[in-house]
């Protein structure tokens, strides 16, 4: 008999993960991208986890910010 997978139980589902982790694929020929993620987050003084994180925030309230301005100029 088959054995399945082990269900995702997440913190608000009674399990006790607190987090998820996501693997984040690169191309050959943009690998030095890898490099630069050290090296960003080496200056920022952070996890290439934490730098990742901080990106998206940033990039979202930027997304945020001009949609919100072109709805309310109509």
């Amino acid at each position: 008999m088959p054995i399945g997978s082990r269900p995702n139980k997440g913190y608000g589902n009674g399990g006790h993960d607190l987090g998820k982790s996501i693997m984040v694929s690169f191309p050959a020929h943009e690998l030095h991208l890898i490099n630069e993620l050290d090296r960003l987050a080496h200056l920022e003084m952070t996890t290439k986890s934490q730098f990742l994180r901080r990106c998206i925030r940033r990039e979202s309230a930027k997304v945020e910010e001009q949609i919100g301005r072109r709805h309310s100029v109509v």
